[in-house]
């Protein structure tokens, strides 16, 4: 058999910074989505008109 040297609490501490970011930039990334397309200062009111994006009504 072969014995391998393997620093546990190294591999531990990779794996966890590895999460960290991973799961930072997912709450980044859902919290983007939401403003994505959207103006946040108000403009003005005008109606909807044929081949205006229906996403786009507030």
């Amino acid at each position: 058999m072969y014995k391998m040297n393997v620093n546990v609490l190294e591999l531990v501490k990779k794996l966890e910074i590895g999460l960290q970011i991973l799961a930072e930039n997912k709450i980044m990334s859902t919290y983007r989505r939401v403003f994505r397309g959207k103006g946040l200062e108000f403009e003005e009111y005008r109606a909807y008109g044929p081949g205006d994006d229906a996403e786009m009504i507030d």
